[in-house]
C-alpha cells in the first residue's frame, strides 16, 4: 500500500468506529499528516485549508488566494480534489442534511474524534520514518553548527538568529528556539532568548519542523573548562537520558519508559 492508501485506511477505520458519514480535518498536525507533510498554514497554528473525508469521496477546501501555491508546491498528485472558495467565505463543508459528521476540531453537531486522529497518525509509515531520520540529522547538524560559531560575547538573540539561519539552510523551519547563557541557564526551563550575553555557558534548544514532523534537539557549550561539580551534574543528566533511551524499544509502553527515566 502507498502512504496515502495506508492513511486513508486509518481514516476509514475512524469513520466505521463512530458510524460517521464524513470526517472533517481542521487541526494542522492532522492535515499535514494526511497530505504527506504539506505546509498547511501561513500564520502558525491557523490552517489555510480543511479536508473532508467521506465514505466514498474526499474534498480539500481552501481559498482562491492559497489554492495556486498549494497545487503547485505542496500537494501531491494523489491529494484530494481542491475546491477554491472566495477568501471571505468560511471553509466549513456544505450542509448535508442528516449526515453524521465528526472532526478533530468539532463544531456544532459534529462528533469529537481528536483522540482517534492522534492515534491514527502516531504510527509512522516507512516513508515518514525516512523523512524523520533525515530531519533529525539536519536539525542536529544545524544546532551544532550554530553553537560552533558562537562566542561568549554573543547575545542569546544572536545565537537564536544564527540557529534559525542554519535550520533554514537545511529547509527546516524553526518551530521553537530557546537560548540561555550562563546567567539565565540555571533560572528558566524554557528560556526565550534575550539580549543578555552568553557568557561562559550556553544552551540552545531547537524544534525543527519539516513535512509535518518535528525534531527536538538540545545542545550545550562551555566556553571555559567545567568545574568538577558541573561535570558531575552533566554526567547525571546524561545518565538519566540514557535510561530513557535504553527503555525506548518497539512495543514498550510509554509509561514504562517514563518510569525508567524517573527511577534513574
Amino acid at each position: 500500500m502507498t502512504e496515502r492508501e495506508i492513511k486513508r485506511a486509518r481514516l476509514d477505520a475512524v469513520l466505521a468506529a463512530h458510524q460517521l458519514d464524513e470526517l472533517v480535518l481542521r487541526a494542522p498536525a492532522n492535515l499535514s499528516w494526511y497530505l504527506g507533510g504539506a505546509r498547511v498554514n501561513v500564520v502558525p497554528g491557523v490552517p489555510i485549508l480543511e479536508v473532508t473525508v467521506g465514505r466514498t469521496s474526499e474534498e480539500l477546501r481552501t481559498t482562491v488566494i492559497e489554492a495556486p501555491r498549494l497545487l503547485a508546491e505542496e500537494l501531491g498528485r494523489d491529494a484530494p480534489p481542491v475546491r477554491a472558495l472566495p477568501w471571505w467565505e468560511p471553509l466549513d463543508p456544505p450542509s448535508d442534511g442528516g449526515a453524521a459528521r465528526g472532526s478533530d476540531r468539532p463544531r456544532a453537531g459534529e462528533r469529537d474524534v481528536s483522540a482517534d486522529m492522534t492515534a491514527a497518525r502516531s504510527a509512522l509509515t516507512d516513508a515518514e520514518v525516512e523523512r524523520y531520520r533525515a530531519l533529525n540529522r539536519d536539525t542536529a547538524a544545524a544546532a551544532a553548527a550554530a553553537l560552533r560559531d558562537a562566542g561568549p560575547r554573543d547575545s542569546e538573540l544572536e545565537l537564536a538568529g544564527v540557529a534559525a539561519r542554519r535550520l533554514y539552510e537545511r529547509a527546516v523551519e524553526p518551530a521553537v528556539l530557546l537560548v540561555a547563557g550562563a546567567e539565565r541557564l540555571p533560572l528558566h526551563r524554557h528560556p526565550l532568548p534575550t539580549s543578555a550575553p552568553l557568557g561562559a555557558r550556553s544552551m540552545l534548544v531547537v524544534c525543527g519542523l519539516r513535512h509535518g514532523l518535528v525534531s527536538a534537539v538540545t545542545r550545550m557549550r562551555a566556553f571555559t573548562p567545567l568545574t568538577p561539580a558541573e561535570r558531575d551534574r552533566y554526567a547525571g543528566l546524561l545518565a538519566v537520558e540514557a535510561a530513557f533511551l535504553d527503555a525506548t524499544r518497539p512495543g514498550a509502553r510509554i509509561g514504562d519508559i517514563v518510569a525508567a527515566g524517573a527511577a534513574a
